[in-house]
């Protein structure tokens, strides 16, 4: 198998166009004196597993 790194800036992309979608959400939170984002993902497993998540992608 084979991975390859993405800038910071193309991941935060990806992840603001799920965001978008609609499967997964961003909250930031503030550790100490530090801001760090948490992500939720708002599908159901059945959801996930049925293959639904291919049809809404």
């Amino acid at each position: 198998m084979f991975l390859r790194g993405v800038s910071k800036s193309t991941f935060f992309q990806s992840v603001n166009y799920l965001q978008n979608l609609g499967p997964i959400t961003l909250i930031k939170k503030k550790i100490g004196g530090y801001y760090t984002m948490e992500s939720q993902i708002l599908l159901s497993d059945a959801t996930i597993v049925s293959g639904e998540l291919k049809k809404r992608l």
